[in-house]
């Protein structure tokens, strides 16, 4: 059989030192431990890719073997990867690196491909197939799809089909484990998931227990071909699933997000702050309200009365502003003085370190007040520092 030349390795991470390079394969129909290598490519797909990356490999497949047309090529990509298991895309990419699928292989790639290009046409219906009403007037018929409704199929087309890969191994003679709790956050499968894929596992355990308990006829039927210890193992991996399942239940509430309010921008934040702009008698000008916003340290000097006031703030979300008023500025730390030769000291609010200010504010005479955040018509910003 002539070897067919395979696609070049496209999918790259850090961790393939520990979990190796793309999977290859060499041309072979058939090998003793083919289920058990293509489950194990299957993990490696499931853990480096997602199903987008394989649609260009998917649109070559359906090209090459399913004959498509132009017009149905434009309908898959309008279906997007909503009917493509990874198990899907990575099938069609084994098949590009070496791997002969078998009849039932082709058969489940192909009717994927086509409900996809079924997915995109109902798609494109919604919004272009258009009556008219007894009026004349234009009626768009949508079908609704509930939420519900969408997680079963999103079910049905991911982790069921890991486990329906699951059940073929084991029906082949092989042994294969599968993660559950893993594959409910590849799948990003939420909690509510958790009670629409029990079910499936349960009647499986039942199945098997009766058959083991010899008190279901049909069940002991159904699994002769397996010895007691074969189907005792497979109720434990079973039940090992089902803890899974619960587990990534309990811990999707737990973290669950909070729903955190919009913070509010700077700009809506200051509308309403009164200030003045510039005054000639001090030559000073007032900074860009919104800087105060988020800032650690606020300088302010009402021209009237001639009290500089400092505020500092409460705490690491800086200091606010509502209405007229600021806001989480610390009662104990801030300070205000009428300042008697406001020429003097003002340049050094602008200009110095903080410790320079500091050092200055002690020298002054006056005796410190508390401030009471309030700021009016003849208010000057004059400086902020996060320091």
């Amino acid at each position: 059989m002539a070897t067919k030349k395979t696609s070049a390795v496209r999918f790259k991470d850090p961790e393939e030192k520990y979990m190796g390079s793309e999977p290859s394969f060499n041309n072979e129909e058939d090998w003793p431990e083919r289920k058990i290598d293509i489950m194990k490519s299957f993990n490696w797909y499931n853990h480096f890719c997602n199903r987008k990356e394989f649609i260009n490999d998917l649109i070559e497949y359906g090209k090459t073997n399913l004959k498509l047309t132009k017009e149905q090529i434009a309908l898959f990509k309008l279906g997007g990867t909503f009917y493509i298991p990874t198990t899907i895309g990575a099938l069609v990419r084994m098949e590009e690196r070496g791997l002969i699928l078998n009849t039932y292989e082709k058969k489940s790639i192909g009717k994927s491909i086509l409900e996809n290009i079924q997915h995109g046409k109902t798609l494109l219906d919604k919004f272009s197939n258009k009556g008219q009403m007894e009026d004349g007037t234009e009626d768009v018929k949508i079908e609704v799809i509930t939420p519900q409704q969408r997680l079963r199929s999103k079910i049905n087309k991911t982790i069921m089909e890991d486990f329906r890969v699951m059940e073929d191994t084991w029906i082949g003679g092989g042994v294969v484990v599968l993660d559950a709790y893993e594959l409910m956050k590849r799948h990003d499968l939420p909690s509510m998931a958790v009670g629409m894929i029990t079910p499936w596992v349960k009647d499986r355990i039942d199945e098997m227990q009766g058959a083991i308990d010899k008190t279901c006829d049909q069940a002991v039927d159904g699994y002769k071909h397996l010895s007691k210890k074969e189907l005792t193992g497979r109720v434990k991996i079973l039940n090992k699933i089902l803890d899974d399942l619960k587990r990534h239940q309990a811990n999707s509430k737990t973290v669950r997000k909070v729903r955190t309010k919009k913070p509010v921008a700077a700009t809506k934040l200051v509308a309403k702050i009164k200030f003045l702009k510039e005054s000639p008698e001090f030559k000073l000008v007032s900074i860009n309200p919104t800087t105060i916003v988020g800032a650690g340290r606020l300088f302010v000097f009402n021209v009237k009365t001639r009290i500089l006031s400092e505020y500092i703030t409460s705490g690491p979300d800086g200091l606010a502003v509502k209405g007229t008023t600021l806001q989480n500025w610390d009662q104990a730390k801030s300070r205000s003085t009428r300042l008697r030769k406001p020429e003097a000291f003002l340049p050094t609010i602008l200009s110095k370190t903080q410790r320079q200010i500091n050092n200055a504010w002690e020298n002054l005479t006056t005796k410190d007040t508390l401030p009471n955040g309030r700021l009016n018509e003849e208010t000057i910003l004059m400086r902020i520092t996060n320091g």
